[in-house]
Parts: structure tokens; C-alpha cells; sequence
């Protein structure tokens, strides 16, 4: 039963990364060039995300555990998701689309902290378990990545890739209610809006050290993908190709996850955070200094192991302060720094970049972030 179970919240983590890996790459440049909106406008649409994502699982942690189980949850924010993905993808004015936009991460967004709790509810204190169903979302987003860009050859258009988040959406909604058994809910079991114990893990001098590390990871991050797609795309990259080139991080982000766990165990928790910082910012110097593929490409490859070593680790450590009580709150409170708090303050800083780096002709200067390309 725990090998059958594995497997398929394996398949939620392949389709959640569907997801992501179907827009993330390229929803800037689908913004700014197709529908031409501003530097500004797509700051504020990105950032827009991050508002819901800090609502989103507030509103959850009353819900997950008390009245509906994470797993039931998981499966209805992934069908409204898909369902106002598939609306938003006919809009084309700003404020249509920044609303259906919000709309749909109010959903998308706690929907990742809902599937780690899922995750580790089903495979409490095994963190190999962990690494070995979530390598599968890595998995799906260098499938879309390569499927799409064959699409687009074919004929396809960028905006397809809303459609196929969309279908993926409600498909992952059904499956989980089909196929994922739920945690049982006891009134005894029913908190607070901010429970003590979930309040309790935050308050401890560690967990909160790691936050911090996490926000800072986390609002570098945003800045990369918000210009990441734009920045392929000026080197010279055909449209077509985009995704495949910055799929390359995924690629390498699999045999790290495969190793993640004999390294965790030998280097612990300290160092296995100091490797994945480490190689965030040779990452991060490589792109400073990039002005062509050939500089960029290994700023890619570190990508994966950075995440991977870095941000698994949090997860890990921060699940590692949980009990059965707390821990969907813990997820999801820790979601609204990473995704919430460091995704608003890393898009309005990427947006405010963008407009203060376009030249003329409508390419982006190199900047600060080593994102914006000479």
C-alpha cells in the first residue's frame, strides 16, 4: 500500500511541475510580447501572485485539518485552478487578465504546500521517500519544456501553454479525489487560525534562522524566472527553444535529487545548506557575467543543484519540527514567506528593473541580477 500510494503522489508532483513548467518559463515573454504589456504591468500581475499565495493558505490552515483533509483540499484548488486558467487564457487586456490571474493562484499557490504536507503525511521521516516522489515534478516540468517547444514548431502558439495548464489542472483535481486516500478529521483535531503549535515551530531560534535563509533564496529566485525567459530569447534562442534551453537546470536538478540523500545524510543539515548557497551564487556570478549561451548555460546547470541541496533541505528541516497536529500549518504558513512575501517583494523588484533597463530598440541591459542581457 505505502509503494502504491508513493507512486501516485509521485504523479501529483509530475503534474504540479506540468504546470509550472508550462508557464513559469515564459508567461513574461508571452506578456510582453504578445499581449505587450508593460514592464510595470507584468510586475505587478507576477507580484499579484504573491498576494493570493499569502492569503490563499491563511484561508487554508482554516480549512486543511479541521473540515476537509489536505488531500480533499489539493484536489479542489486544483480543479478551480485549471478552471480559471482556462478562462484567463482568452484575456488579453491587463486588468481581465491580472484578475483571472489572482484568481487562479489563490488555488495554484497553496496547492504546493498542500501536496508536501500530502507528501510527507503519507512518508513521515523518510526523507529519501520525499526526494524520490518530488524528483518527479522535476520530471514533468523537462517533459512539458520539450513536448511544448515541439508544439510550437508544429505550428503552435505560446498561449497554448495556458490550455495545457488548464487540462492538467482539473486532470490532477480528479485524480486526487479518485486516488488519494484522505487523512481522517477529528473535532479534537480542529485548530485555531493560527495554531500554537504551528506558531510554536516558527518561534524556535533555528526554524526561524532557516526562514530567513529561505526568503532570501526564495526572492533571488523570483527575479531569475521573471527575466528568464527574456533573457534566452535576446541571446538568440528561437522562440521555439526557449523552454528546452531553460530546461536545462531541471536536467541536472535530477541526478542531484537521486544523490540528495546519502549527501544529506553524510553532510547534514548546516553544510548541506552552505553547498546549495554556495552554489547559488557561483550560479548567480556566472549570469552576472554572461552575455552569450556559453556563460549562461553553466549558470543553468547550477541551478538545479543550488534548489535541490538549498530549498529541499528547508523543507525537510522544517517538516523535521512537525507533528501530525501542526504540520499542514506549518507548510503552509512557511509557503506564504517563501512564495508570498519573497514572490511580491522579487517581482516588483524585477518589474522595477525592467522598466530602468530597456534600451531603445526593446532589449534589456545587464543588470544587478545578471538576469537582463547586453
Amino acid at each position: 500500500m505505502k509503494a502504491s500510494i508513493n507512486k501516485r503522489i509521485s504523479f501529483l508532483f509530475f503534474g504540479q511541475f506540468v504546470i509550472a513548467g508550462s508557464i513559469v518559463p515564459i508567461l513574461t515573454l508571452y506578456l510582453k510580447d504578445y499581449l505587450l504589456f508593460s514592464g510595470s504591468q507584468i510586475g505587478i500581475i507576477m507580484a499579484g501572485s504573491a498576494v493570493t499565495v499569502i492569503i490563499g493558505p491563511v484561508l487554508n490552515t482554516v480549512v486543511a485539518e479541521r473540515w476537509v483533509s489536505s488531500e480533499r483540499l489539493y484536489a479542489i484548488c486544483q480543479m478551480l485552478g485549471g478552471i480559471f486558467m482556462a478562462i484567463l487564457a482568452f484575456q488579453t487586456g491587463f486588468f481581465p487578465f491580472l484578475i483571472l490571474y489572482l484568481l487562479f493562484y489563490t488555488q495554484f499557490g497553496p496547492s504546493n504546500s498542500l501536496l508536501n504536507a500530502v507528501a510527507f503525511h503519507h512518508s513521515p521521516s523518510n526523507q529519501g521517500k520525499f526526494s524520490g516522489m518530488r524528483v518527479w515534478g522535476t520530471v514533468g516540468w523537462i517533459l512539458v519544456a520539450f513536448l511544448f517547444s515541439f508544439w510550437l514548431g508544429r505550428g503552435g502558439e505560446l498561449r497554448d501553454a495556458l490550455f495545457l495548464c488548464a487540462g492538467m489542472g482539473i486532470l490532477l483535481g480528479m485524480f486526487s479525489f479518485l486516488f488519494i486516500p484522505g487523512s481522517k478529521i477529528r473535532a479534537s483535531e480542529r485548530k485555531s487560525l493560527f495554531p500554537k503549535e504551528v506558531l510554536a515551530v516558527f518561534l524556535q531560534k533555528d526554524v526561524f534562522f532557516i526562514c530567513i535563509l529561505a526568503f532570501l533564496f526564495a526572492f533571488s529566485e523570483k527575479i531569475y524566472y521573471f527575466g528568464l525567459g527574456i533573457f534566452i530569447r535576446e541571446l538568440g534562442v528561437a522562440e521555439k527553444a526557449v523552454m528546452p534551453v531553460g530546461s536545462i537546470a531541471q536536467f541536472i536538478e535530477i541526478p542531484a535529487m537521486i544523490l540528495f540523500t546519502p549527501i544529506f545524510l553524510r553532510l547534514k543539515t548546516r553544510r548541506t545548506l552552505i553547498l546549495g548557497a554556495t552554489l547559488l551564487t557561483l550560479k548567480y556570478s556566472l549570469f552576472t557575467i554572461g552575455g552569450s549561451l556559453a556563460a549562461v548555460i553553466p549558470g543553468l546547470i547550477l541551478h538545479g543543484p543550488a534548489f535541490t541541496f538549498f530549498m529541499i533541505t528547508c523543507f525537510i528541516y522544517m517538516d523535521e519540527h512537525c507533528d501530525a497536529a501542526s504540520r499542514t500549518g506549518v507548510h503552509q504558513l512557511f509557503m506564504i514567506l517563501e512564495a508570498g512575501f519573497a514572490n511580491l517583494l522579487g517581482n516588483l523588484t524585477a518589474g522595477f528593473l525592467m522598466e530602468r533597463v530597456t534600451g531603445g530598440d526593446g532589449t534589456i541591459f545587464s543588470g544587478p541580477s545578471g538576469l537582463f542581457p547586453q
